[in-house]
């Protein structure tokens, strides 16, 4: 048996051995995070536009060079395989942890303190772990720490570079 989540025009399709049984949309646009599915809407939420806000930023994995091409992110070194990462927020700034693996220098690990749902009173530490090997796809995993196990696997096969995105920002569903 397995789950995937297939992305497109901010829609996630989710399928069980292929078959599609839920979909899924939700993004952040202009700081206000969006959430639609049967089991719930939320618009604008506090918790979830930080939640969003931040899950973007780790999303950054798959295309890096927005942490260092982004004037508004900075890095602080901790020590040889860790920095922290600030991003902008709401006027201010979050950050995350950020874990280099020590054969290849590249990002192993993002922790994160985010609220898991939009009444939380308390945020919890997320974590998300790249898998990156030569001629595969590139796979992360996201975990809450009182968890203790990854709520999702996303795969990336394919990325598209330098497209004209101007329509498909506002886009919702597919």
């Amino acid at each position: 048996m397995s789950i995937s989540r297939n992305r497109t025009h901010g829609e996630n399709e989710y399928t069980l051995n292929r078959l599609p049984f839920l979909k899924v949309n939700e993004g952040i646009l202009d700081g206000r995070s969006f959430f639609e599915s049967p089991f719930g809407t939320h618009h604008n939420d506090p918790n979830t536009n930080q939640a969003a806000n931040l899950a973007l930023w780790a999303e950054g994995g798959w295309f890096p060079a927005v942490w260092l091409t982004d004037p508004r992110t900075r890095w602080q070194a901790v020590d040889d395989h860790t920095a922290i990462l600030f991003v902008p927020y709401a006027g201010g700034e979050e950050n995350f942890i950020v874990r280099f693996d020590s054969h290849s220098d590249l990002v192993d690990r993002k922790e994160a303190m985010r609220y898991k749902a939009p009444n939380d009173k308390h945020k919890v530490l997320w974590i998300t772990n790249e898998v990156q090997e030569t001629n595969k796809p590139s796979v992360s995993y996201a975990t809450w720490l009182d968890d203790g196990k990854p709520w999702a696997a996303l795969t990336i096969e394919e990325i598209h570079f330098n497209l004209d995105v101007v329509e498909y920002l506002r886009a919702r569903g597919s």
